[in-house]
């Protein structure tokens, strides 16, 4: 996610450039609120478990800034013995 400060198109909006301008600024205004949320963790990965997006939130919660963890895998939420324990499962 972009700070307040960034400017940057928003990457659903490059990944959905063919959708119609009504549905694009749709979700510009989504990502610029999910953006600025602190008090929740709002990110999503893919569905083998790559982080996509991270916002402000996420960070201050679980503690990664967005360069650490974006194209990274969950298994960096879990511990080495988790992880042995078959944690996160798919």
């Amino acid at each position: 996610m972009t700070t307040s400060s960034e400017k940057t198109t928003p990457p659903d909006a490059v990944l959905h450039a063919d959708a119609s301008p009504w549905l694009q600024s749709r979700l510009i205004a989504f990502d610029e609120i999910v953006a600025v949320v602190e008090e929740y963790a709002i990110f999503t990965m893919t569905p083998s478990g790559e982080v996509l997006d991270w916002n402000h939130g996420a960070e201050r919660i679980m503690g990664f800034r967005p360069e650490e963890v974006i194209g990274q895998s969950n298994d960096c939420f879990f511990s080495e013995v988790e992880r042995a324990g078959g944690v996160p499962q798919g």
